[in-house]
């Protein structure tokens, strides 16, 4: 990562130099020595883990298909992470959730539409 790249994942993740800086304990001149020439691998490797903690989606204007396989790689993940007798009830839970989401926002839109004409 250069340091162009640096300051755009900074950016991304809503932080300053100067923040970033006192969030992991350095000085603020070698934060802005990175972003002139581009930050150690370690603080590389603490940047993509931000990223995935603070952005598990990935950002916000990601296309269609990068935001399903994050969805994808996020349950994966859930489920990798319960053990094997819990896991038809995580289904469950999350089957339950998806419904609760489409069909429970669904019917909120039914019941304020108005009967005459369909609108709000």
């Amino acid at each position: 990562m250069d340091g162009v790249g640096f300051k755009a994942r900074l950016r991304l993740l809503g932080r300053t130099q100067v923040g970033f800086a006192a969030e992991i304990g350095v000085a603020e001149r070698t934060v802005h020595d990175w972003a002139r020439q581009g930050p150690p691998t370690v603080v590389v490797y603490l940047l993509d883990l931000l990223t995935k903690h603070d952005l598990p989606l990935g950002p916000p204007d990601s296309g269609d298909e990068s935001l399903k396989a994050a969805i994808d790689g996020q349950l994966h993940r859930l489920l990798a992470s319960c053990r094997e007798e819990f896991r038809p009830e995580i289904l469950q839970l999350i089957t339950d959730w998806v419904d609760q989401q489409s069909y429970g926002d669904h019917q909120k839109v039914i019941k304020l539409a108005s009967p005459d004409t369909g609108t709000f």
